[in-house]
């Protein structure tokens, strides 16, 4: 009697095990079935996501460049206007992906009379102009780990101002109206924006220091990403 009721409760045990294996096994078929769904759904979303979001690149003014310049006399003319010095910024891609269709524009000057109010902003000139098939030379493309030259300032020695000495910015527009296009004595400050095809805007702010006579010294003072 004993035996045959350890029997029934070993058969029991074992058909209990074999439903509890069953189960089992469907609950991971039906887990693994899921989640190849979800991953069929989430994964074009993800995709897409990933191809839209935008590839920042990260422009840093690594430092002001001052040269000297020597330019000979206008044979047509007769005109001494000799080109003393051009001040520059260099600027280096240090992100991943390129920076393309960059302007820089003077945006605003501040000087010893305080914050030029009539003033608009202005492109500037990049040093080597556009080197990737267009004919601009304010727009170029900037490369993963490649550094290149902003043009800034000029300064000039200007015989048709009875030798005068002047400074001015290296815009593209506006080089014939004074409060455009020539620099102040003594301290000034400009902010100039970068603008990217992406929509990335970055803001360089510079001090410029000029006696009149010597060289203007130039410093980067700050640079920030707006967006």
């Amino acid at each position: 009697m004993h035996f045959f009721q350890l029997n029934e409760i070993t058969r029991t045990l074992h058909g209990i095990e074999r439903e509890l294996n069953n189960s089992s096994h469907d609950f991971w078929q039906f887990s693994a079935v899921l989640i190849a769904l979800l991953v069929g759904i989430i994964s074009p979303w993800l995709s897409e996501h990933f191809r839209r979001r935008p590839r920042k690149s990260e422009l840093i003014a690594v430092c002001p460049d001052i040269k000297r310049q020597h330019n000979n006399e206008d044979e047509d003319t007769g005109v001494t206007r000799k080109l003393l010095h051009v001040g520059r910024i260099i600027i280096e891609n240090q992100g991943k992906y390129t920076a393309n269709s960059v302007e820089a524009y003077l945006d605003i000057v501040e000087d010893a009379d305080g914050k030029r109010e009539n003033f608009l902003p202005v492109p500037l000139i990049w040093t080597h102009g556009q080197l990737n098939g267009g004919s601009s030379p304010t727009i170029r493309n900037i490369y993963p780990g490649q550094k290149v030259y902003l043009d800034v300032f000029n300064n000039i020695y200007d015989n048709e101002f009875v030798g005068e000495r002047i400074v001015t910015f290296a815009i593209l527009a506006g080089n014939n109206i004074t409060e455009f296009s020539r620099l102040a004595l003594l301290e000034s400050k400009l902010a100039i924006k970068l603008y990217q095809e992406s929509g990335q805007v970055n803001q360089i702010n510079l001090k410029i220091d000029w006696n009149g006579v010597d060289v203007p010294e130039m410093s980067i003072i700050s640079q920030e990403s707006i967006k």
